[in-house]
């Protein structure tokens, strides 16, 4: 049964509203560490605001869908939580589309904005972007009309140097710093409600082209402080983040359990162990949630000896390549995750939809989920009937309750 921890203080919350509580409570604690760069919940709120002044300025409405095409970065976390102020919708992308997947999912969603890095890597996005735009280089800078995607007008572009075609986003947010463009925001986010969308997430699209699943705050955020109420988060936290962004647990599960109770973010763009083991060190990681494979890349790295790991008390291991043979019992005795745990979970319900609490045995905490989370209901059925299987019979799993996405 879901532990009782009495009124979820973010049950009618929007994403923006939960942001602002949480950066007036931990103003200077830090939210997000990547790299040398530090940053701290009231700077955080600071960089949101400023990037929703930025997406205002440059024409994003309420109900607009704004395209991130980014890595592991604080600019992501502005963006999102800009768009959630202003009512936009953001869109995730993967940061591995090629240009076919790009042109789908631009169109399927009708972005009006892309917002992009110029490269990372050797992966030059902008040569991607041309595939799909050819006409992008001579056009005016916020100002696109292009035939086969009518509702994208705007090109926005995180980098230091301008683009043809493109808006800078840094160029944007020092043209939106006098104080009406605030007040506007402030008047735009007051009409956000918790039923309004938020992001879309796309699957992996393993039958077809990906689709696309539309998130509201309600179904994201209330979920965010009750997940981290189970995994025992406090402000204390220091969480090792290397998943991508674009995805359900990467995106909106781990950050949203994470800032909702004043914890720190420990961000990597890209994935090395070497790297990895560092800044468990370095940073006193205390959650770290990860795949099997970067799993067994730190397990077999040759640093792991002489690295300090003291500190790591659990975290989500998902095997979702199959993982290998002892892996689980690796990773809580020779890694050392006393409480690890394997996650179930679904971009159409949350990473998180059922839990474990971490009391559990070391054997069941190893299971895929268990317990369902705050306000789901969960059924066994036969596919074909519809009715309930006994205990002990496989069937198909039916959820229902607030996590379930439209």
């Amino acid at each position: 049964m879901p532990l009782d921890f009495g009124r979820n203080p973010f049950l009618d919350a929007t994403a923006g509203g939960m942001l602002a509580a949480v950066a007036e409570r931990f103003s200077e604690r830090e939210a997000i560490v990547v790299a040398d760069r530090r940053i701290t919940y009231a700077e955080l709120y600071q960089g949101v605001n400023r990037c929703a002044r930025a997406l205002l300025a440059a024409g994003v409405k309420r109900g607009h869908t704004v395209a991130l095409w980014l890595p592991n970065r604080p600019e992501w976390f502005f963006i999102q939580y800009a768009c959630a102020m202003l009512g936009a919708v953001a869109v995730s992308l993967n940061t591995r589309y090629k240009a076919h997947e790009l042109g789908y999912i631009l169109d399927q969603s009708e972005a009006t904005t892309l917002i992009l890095t110029d490269r990372l890597g050797p992966v030059d996005y902008l040569d991607t972007l041309h595939a799909v735009l050819p006409g992008l280089f001579d056009a005016e800078p916020g100002d696109l009309a292009a035939e086969n995607f009518p509702h994208l007008k705007r090109i926005i572009v995180d980098c230091e140097d301008p683009h043809p075609g493109c808006l800078g986003l840094r160029d944007l947010g020092e043209a939106a710093e006098n104080g009406t463009w605030q007040s506007r925001v402030d008047d735009v986010a007051k009409a956000v409600g918790p039923d309004d969308p938020w992001m879309i997430l796309y699957t992996s699209g393993t039958t077809s082209f990906p689709k696309g699943a539309l998130i509201s705050h309600r179904n994201a955020v209330p979920h965010g402080w009750y997940a981290g109420k189970v995994l025992g988060v406090t402000e204390s936290e220091r969480v090792l983040h290397a998943l991508p962004l674009t995805g359900t647990w990467g995106g909106l599960c781990i950050p949203l359990s994470t800032f909702a109770h004043g914890g720190c973010l420990v961000l990597m763009e890209t994935f090395d162990p070497a790297v990895a083991l560092h800044l468990i060190e370095r940073e006193g990681i205390t959650i770290w949630n990860a795949v099997d494979a970067m799993a067994i890349a730190v397990l077999d790295h040759p640093d792991l000896a002489r690295r300090k790991r003291s500190t790591l008390r659990t975290g989500g291991f998902g095997m979702t390549g199959g993982g290998r043979d002892g892996l689980f019992e690796d990773i809580v005795h020779t890694l050392g995750v006393p409480q690890a745990y394997q996650p179930y979970g679904m971009t159409e319900l949350n990473a998180l939809c059922l839990l474990h609490y971490l009391d559990e045995s070391e054997a069941s905490r190893a299971i895929s989920g268990v317990w369902p989370a705050e306000g789901i209901e969960v059924r066994v059925v036969d596919p074909e009937t519809g009715e309930d299987m006994p205990v002990g019979r496989q069937g198909e799993l039916w959820f229902r309750g607030p996590l379930v996405t439209r």
